[in-house]
Order: C-alpha cells, then sequence, then structure tokens
C-alpha cells in the first residue's frame, strides 16, 4: 500500500448536503404551516359570526318582514282602485279620543264609523294591529258592534307607544281600508 492509498482511506467521506426543511429547526416548520391555515381561520370566524347575527335577527320581534309583500306589489292597481273607492264612499274610521287601558295591560278600542250620511251600522270591522317596535307581533282582531256607528274590541297584552291599525270594513258588499298609527297608553292617558 502506497502513501496515496492510506492518505484516502484516512480521509473522511464527503457528506451529502441536507434538505433545507431538514435543517430548520423542528418550530419554525409549524409557524410557517399555521400560517396556512390564517385564511381559514379569518373566513370561518367571518361565517360564524354572520350565523350568530342571522340568529339574532330571526329571533327579534323588532325585526319583522311585510307578509306577502310580494303580492301586494304585484296587485299595486288593485290597491290604488281601493284607494280611490275610500275617497269616492266618504266613510271615516276615528278611534276613540283616548284608547286607554287599565292597569292589567289591556285596552278598550272604540272606533266609530260614518259616512256622509252619518253614522254606519251593520259593518263587519277587522283590524291588523301591531306595536311599531313589534311589528312581527300582528294581532287580528273583529269589532263588535254598539250600536250608532261605534265598534268595540279590548286588546290585551298591551306595549304602551305607537300602534299602527289597518282597517278593513266590509259593508252591504262595498269594502273600506284605512291604515291610522296611534299612541296607546297603559293606565294613563294618551
Amino acid at each position: 500500500m502506497n502513501d496515496r492509498d492510506a492518505s484516502s482511506e484516512r480521509a473522511p467521506a464527503p457528506s451529502t448536503p441536507r434538505p433545507a426543511e431538514e435543517a430548520a429547526p423542528r418550530g419554525s416548520r409549524l409557524r410557517g404551516t399555521a400560517w396556512a391555515f390564517a385564511p381559514a381561520l379569518i373566513l370561518g370566524g367571518g361565517l360564524a359570526g354572520l350565523g350568530v347575527m342571522t340568529a339574532l335577527a330571526i329571533d327579534d320581534p323588532s325585526f319583522a318582514l311585510e307578509p306577502n309583500y310580494y303580492q301586494k306589489a304585484v296587485e299595486l292597481d288593485a290597491e290604488k282602485r281601493q284607494e280611490a273607492q275610500n275617497r269616492e264612499l266618504g266613510w271615516t274610521l276615528e278611534v276613540g279620543p283616548a284608547p286607554i287601558g287599565g292597569r292589567d295591560g289591556a285596552v278598550d278600542l272604540s272606533v266609530t264609523l260614518a259616512g256622509p250620511a252619518g253614522a254606519l251600522d251593520d259593518a263587519d270591522v277587522q283590524i291588523e294591529a301591531f306595536h311599531n317596535a313589534r311589528a312581527a307581533e300582528i294581532r287580528q282582531v273583529t269589532l263588535e258592534g254598539a250600536g250608532e256607528g261605534v265598534y268595540r274590541a279590548r286588546l290585551t297584552d298591551v306595549r304602551p307607544g305607537l300602534w299602527e291599525f289597518r282597517f278593513v270594513v266590509e259593508r252591504q258588499g262595498i269594502r273600506f281600508t284605512d291604515v291610522q298609527r296611534h299612541v296607546l297608553q297603559v293606565g294613563g292617558k294618551s
């Protein structure tokens, strides 16, 4: 064996370079992977927030949609004809001067129906009534005739404040409609 062979046996074998992934410490690899999940976490959080807001809006009694709004839009011409008929009839509906109830949360509602010739009896008077702050809670009320064009009903569990009344009156085959807003108070003056 010559010197050359001996030196080659003693020399270490050339090392193969390691890939960058193996050379990097283990913790830094995880940090790079976490960034890949950041957009998914942001989008997921946004969708979760949207779901919570939707659930709250659906359960909120102050949030309401107009029932059959599309059908009402389609029948806009019929509504305009009804308004013209209402003006032609000259009928009026007056809600009593002070719709006030007792301390039990009920209000006695008194409505007077009159035409150009005076009081109108024998009518079927219906109301859709709701508090403006609780428009999803619509009440269907039928008023009873009390004579001399006066019709009465009792509203229970009344929340004080501004109420909307949508009247539909049927008398001798004639239809009359009216929408009014009134402040109702319980146990006080309106």
